[in-house]
């Protein structure tokens, strides 16, 4: 029996280790993306390359997405539970700005499309089952974008228009060029923001009129970046357009520009911050924004209607629970240049990209597979929240993937981390075999204890300096002590160099020229395994 009680002993600190592993990556995995946020709940998929749009519709919720040459129109109840599903065809081209939209009774959906060079905006009229009832074209536009669930912009050459669907009127004003539309809620109606080659502008909308249109900031684009997406949103004095750029190919380059909404249009801006940006006095000045302490990756940022605060939706890079590099949508206000509050709305493994809200429900995407994304809903409704806030298989099984993931990483562990202290000790113990024909049995039998010694002493000292020092502030609190870890350290040594001496010792009453570097090996592979498999997942 006490033959097997070392080998027992090692199987028993893995199996612990493991149930502990697997115990906090269930914890992790069942909870919410945050206290404000449900879980996401999956409605679709496809070839998604828009944003899709989500508005109330009676006592329901409608959304619509595109799928490469298909638009489909999906009705849900309040719980996100699908009541219908509807698939349009869109057209041989692929389609872009899609929006949708509501009078009250019937349903508006419209996209537009390239034909000869020409774009056409065709649109759709729906009742309640989500039958067809009209469709129409309107030829030649430039872009459009959707400001609410009645209202939207379009770009046409010469002129912007806002159509109001819910007593069918329309509102233009001329201007030249208009892109990147942007637009958000103001205290007297509507601010819409936009680019015209060398300048941001904006117009107001308000009962039913656009106003003329105001500078913000004289700003070329010079020819290294691209404009991607733009989003706008405003606090009491203050509008903050984020840019979403390329630069030199390379993406989630953001900045943000603050200009006046009133009283200081006229006085001189003061450029905060820092960075080689255009400043143009009287107007707008513009400066990276850096949101560090929350993300180090921003892309894809959205407006949202908010009170005395701006606040919007963003794609952020982040590292999630124990080291999970992933990128989520984070919900952030902000004041005078500076985030006030965020939190993220989801935590999906999956790359989340195109949200749109509208009041407390937003939809997004996860990319599942290049070109392919799974269309999601999450809401900060509570009675939403109790619906779908339950524990998922696909939670379990993303539990005990990321433990199998750990033991992985402590394998993997050997080659970078182990090695460390595993190289010296193997060079030790090298020599030892190859003069071991010199040495009585007595004396092996010592030079292995000194050498798992040895070894146990480096892997102590390494292990120490490495997970208690860069990853300190990455342990669980049980882990944090540095007493618990050498306790830690030094048990899973001791039986692991004990049953190494143990079966090195009965090799040599078989075999006097037994070579001690193959048991030993073991030895160390497994001191070095079962130490990383504790701490791997929170370093790597």
């Amino acid at each position: 029996m006490r033959k097997y009680l070392l080998p027992f002993l090692l199987c028993l600190i893995f199996i612990i280790t493991t149930g502990v592993q697997f115990y906090e990556n269930y914890l992790f995995r069942i909870q919410p993306p945050s206290e404000e946020w449900s879980k996401e709940v999956v409605i679709s998929n496809g070839n998604v390359k828009n944003t899709p749009k989500i508005i109330k519709y009676r006592d329901m919720y409608i959304v619509a997405h595109d799928d490469k040459d298909k638009v489909k129109i999906i009705l849900l109840d309040k719980m996100g539970k699908i009541l219908e599903k509807k698939i349009f065809p869109g057209g041989d081209e692929i389609l872009f700005d899609l929006n949708l939209l509501t009078d009250g009774n019937n349903i508006f959906i419209n996209w537009i499309y390239s034909k000869n060079s020409i774009k056409n905006l065709v649109n759709l009229k729906l009742d309640k089952d989500l039958n067809q009832l009209e469709k129409w074209e309107i030829q030649g536009v430039r872009e459009t974008h959707q400001i609410s669930n009645n209202l939207m912009v379009i770009s046409h050459p010469g002129r912007m228009e806002v159509l109001d669907f819910s007593n069918s009127t329309s509102s233009y004003v001329d201007i030249n060029f208009a892109s990147k539309l942007a637009s958000t809620n103001t205290k007297n109606g509507y601010l819409i923001v936009y680019y015209d080659l060398e300048n941001f502008k904006y117009v107001t909308y308000s009962d039913g009129k656009i106003s003329e249109p105001e500078l913000i900031m004289f700003r070329p684009i010079s020819s290294r970046e691209m404009l991607i997406n733009t989003a706008v949103a405003c606090d009491d004095e203050k509008g903050y357009i984020i840019i979403d750029r390329k630069m030199k190919n390379v993406f989630g380059v953001t900045s943000f520009i603050t200009f006046p909404l009133e009283a200081d249009k006229n006085a001189e801006a003061k450029l905060e911050g820092y960075g080689n940006f255009y400043y143009e006095p009287g107007a707008g000045y513009e400066r990276d924004l850096r949101l560090n302490q929350y993300t180090d990756f921003t892309f894809n940022p959205l407006s949202v209607a908010s009170g005395d605060e701006a606040r919007f939706l963003i794609g952020a890079g982040r590292t999630y629970g124990k080291s999970q590099r992933q990128f989520d949508i984070m919900d952030f206000k902000f004041k005078d240049g500076k985030v006030t509050e965020h939190t993220f709305i989801d935590k999906t493994r999956e790359g989340s990209t195109m949200p749109w809200i509208n009041e407390d429900i937003v939809v997004f995407c996860n990319q599942t597979t290049l070109g392919q994304y799974e269309v999601c809903i999450t809401s900060q409704n509570d009675a939403f929240k109790n619906a779908n806030n339950t524990v998922r298989l696909s939670e379990i099984k993303l539990a005990l993937l990321d433990t199998m993931t750990s033991l992985a990483n402590s394998i993997f562990g050997l080659f970078t981390i182990g090695i460390r202290w595993i190289l010296p000790v193997l060079f030790l113990i090298s020599i030892v075999t190859l003069f071991g024909y010199k040495f009585s049995v007595k004396n092996k039998k010592i030079l292995f204890a000194g050498m798992c010694l040895i070894a146990g002493v480096l892997k102590i000292i390494f292990a120490q300096n490495l997970f208690y020092g860069r990853y300190v502030n990455g342990l669980p609190e049980y882990l944090m002590p540095v007493s618990n870890g050498i306790i830690l350290f030094c048990t899973i040594s001791i039986i692991s160099y004990l049953n190494g001496y143990t079966k090195y010792k009965n090799a040599l009453k078989n075999n006097p020229d037994v070579l001690p570097i193959f048991t030993f090996i073991i030895a160390i592979v497994i001191d070095s395994i079962l130490t990383q498999f504790i701490y791997s997942p929170y370093i790597m």
